[in-house]
């Protein structure tokens, strides 16, 4: 494979620009931009005509199969660079004003930025739960219009400051946010990416009482098995021990 490592007057596969993009402390100077693929050729690219290009076919073909989306885009090249257990990984060097990082996964950042709102708020939830921040998670069960631990105060004062300075805006403008209307509760049965695992698993696993009754009064299903190990809520309890948690789960 040819090396990693680019000369300033390699050129993007994708655009055919020289590899640097425009310093933001300086109209003179130029940072270095180059993330290059494992493909034979070892094909360079700017990271945002890289990460658009990806974007753009998981968009178009959805998010099954990712070892058959991660193909170089460069011109007679269309090697497959999925690497990990499916090809689900796209492992990539990247230099930047940052320096030099090997084996960096692009795909996260790939599926992160075409996720939805909502599949961000669902995930959230679930970190939640596993991070016992039951009270902060049941925020997100309940529709809303404004994100959950936003402070309404905080939009008030902003309110206040802004009629303060002459810069209140005319009701009919609104806000982009306000267009969209309230946020949607997140499902109480959603299933976490890796193992699909429920917000009740989760809790089960961590012995965490306060979030099992949280999850309960919401409506969480208690036959659901996980998608690895197949297991319920209250199996998980009893594998771990977690008896308080069992307890409820039997009901």
């Amino acid at each position: 494979m040819a090396s990693a490592s680019a000369s300033t007057s390699t050129l993007c596969s994708i655009c055919s620009q020289v590899l640097v993009i425009p310093s933001p402390d300086s109209e003179t100077q130029t940072l270095v931009d180059d993330v290059c693929l494992p493909c034979p050729s070892a094909h360079h690219f700017h990271w945002e005509c890289i990460t658009s290009h990806f974007e753009h076919i998981l968009k178009t073909a959805g998010v099954q199969g990712l070892g058959g989306a991660w193909k170089c885009p460069a011109a007679g090249c269309e090697a497959n660079v999925g690497q990990g257990q499916g090809n689900d990984k796209l492992l990539v060097s990247v230099r930047n004003e940052g320096g030099f990082t090997p084996n960096y996964d692009l795909s996260a950042d790939v599926l992160d930025a075409i996720r939805s709102p909502a599949e961000r708020r669902t995930e959230l939830f679930l970190s939640l739960i596993s991070q016992r921040d039951w009270r902060e998670a049941e925020t997100f069960l309940i529709e809303s219009t404004e994100e959950p631990g936003q402070e309404e105060e905080d939009g008030d004062m902003k309110d206040v400051e802004e009629e303060e300075n002459g810069e209140a805006e005319d009701e009919d403008e609104g806000d982009e946010e306000d267009d969209e209307g309230p946020l949607q509760p997140v499902d109480v049965n959603s299933v976490t990416s890796d193992g699909g695992l429920t917000a009740l698993h989760l809790a089960a696993f961590n012995d965490d009482v306060e979030a099992v009754e949280m999850l309960l009064r919401h409506g969480a299903r208690t036959n659901i098995r996980g998608a690895k190990d197949g297991a319920t809520a209250l199996e998980i309890a009893l594998q771990r021990g977690a008896m308080n948690a069992a307890k409820l789960l039997r009901g």
